[in-house]
C-alpha cells in the first residue's frame, strides 16, 4: 500500500486539499465489471426500496461504482480516507429524504458491499454543524480542484473557479477570528496556503485571484490585546512609582 498521505492527524474529522484532490481523482476511475456492478445494483437497491430516492437512484449508484473498485482510492491509500469521504457523500445525498434514518440506512448499505465492509469502523452519524462545516470545506477543495484541472480552452470558467474560492474562503474565515473549532480552522489555513502557492504559479488568473486573509486575522482583537498590555504595563509602573515613593518617604 503507498503511503500518499502525511497529513493523518487532521483527517479523523476533515480531509484536507490534498486527500481530497486524490480521492476525486480516484472516485472518477470507474472500472466495474459486470459482475461487480450486478453486485452494487442489489446493495444499492436497498435504498430504492425503503427510501424515496427514485429521482437519485443512478446517480448514487454510478458515484459508488467508483468507491468499490480495486484501482480506486481503497486499493493505494488508507481506507479511512475513503472510507469518511464516502459516509459524508451518502449523508449528504440522502439526508434530505423522507422517512430518514442514516444509521438504518448506511447500515443496512455498507452490509451489503463486501469491499466497504470495513468502512462500518469509521461510520457514524454526521451533526448536523459538522456536516455544515465539511461542506464548506469540501466546497472550497471542489473550486480549487476545478481551478486546477480545467481545461485551458475555458480559461473564463478557470478562472472564477479561483475567484469563487476566494470569495468563499473570506465568508468561511470570519469564524476563527475568536477562537473557532481548531480542525476546522486549520484546515482553511492549509486551503490558503495551497491557493497562494498556485496563484504564484499561475499567473493566468492573477488579476481576479486575491492574497486570503490568514485564520485567526482579528484586527479588533489585536487591538484590545495592545490596549489590555498597555494597561497592565501602565497600572505596573503607577505601582511601582508609588511603592518607590513611599520607600524614600519612610528613609527621611
Amino acid at each position: 500500500m503507498i503511503n500518499h498521505f502525511k497529513y493523518y492527524y487532521n483527517f479523523l474529522k476533515y480531509l484536507n486539499y490534498e486527500c481530497y484532490d486524490f480521492l476525486k481523482r480516484k472516485f472518477h476511475d470507474k472500472s466495474l465489471s459486470e459482475t461487480r456492478e450486478g453486485y452494487l445494483r442489489k446493495a444499492v437497491d436497498i435504498l430504492k426500496q425503503n427510501n424515496n430516492i427514485l429521482g437519485s437512484y443512478e446517480e448514487i449508484l454510478q458515484e459508488i461504482s467508483s468507491y468499490v473498485t480495486n484501482s480506486g482510492a481503497f486499493f493505494y491509500a488508507d481506507p479511512r480516507l475513503p472510507c469518511k469521504y464516502i459516509n459524508y457523500w451518502l449523508y449528504d445525498t440522502i439526508k434530505d429524504k423522507n422517512p430518514f434514518s442514516s444509521d438504518e440506512l448506511l447500515n443496512a448499505f455498507y452490509n451489503k458491499i463486501t469491499k466497504i465492509s470495513d468502512c462500518q469502523t469509521y461510520k457514524k452519524h454526521i451533526e448536523k454543524e459538522v456536516y455544515n462545516e465539511l461542506k464548506e470545506l469540501y466546497n472550497l477543495h471542489e473550486h480549487l480542484f476545478k481551478y486546477k484541472n480545467e481545461s485551458t480552452g475555458r480559461q473564463e470558467k478557470k478562472c472564477d473557479h479561483a475567484k469563487n474560492g476566494a470569495e468563499l474562503y473570506e465568508s468561511c474565515v470570519v469564524k476563527c477570528k475568536w477562537g473557532y473549532n481548531p480542525d476546522y480552522c486549520t484546515s482553511l489555513e492549509k486551503f490558503r496556503k495551497v491557493y497562494e502557492k498556485r496563484m504564484t504559479q499561475d499567473q493566468k488568473c492573477l488579476d481576479i485571484m486575491q492574497t486570503l486573509t490568514p485564520v485567526g486575522h482579528n484586527p479588533v482583537a489585536n487591538f484590545l490585546n495592545v490596549t489590555l498590555a498597555m494597561s497592565i504595563i501602565t497600572f505596573v509602573f503607577i505601582y511601582f512609582y508609588k511603592v518607590c515613593n513611599n520607600t524614600i518617604l519612610n528613609i527621611f
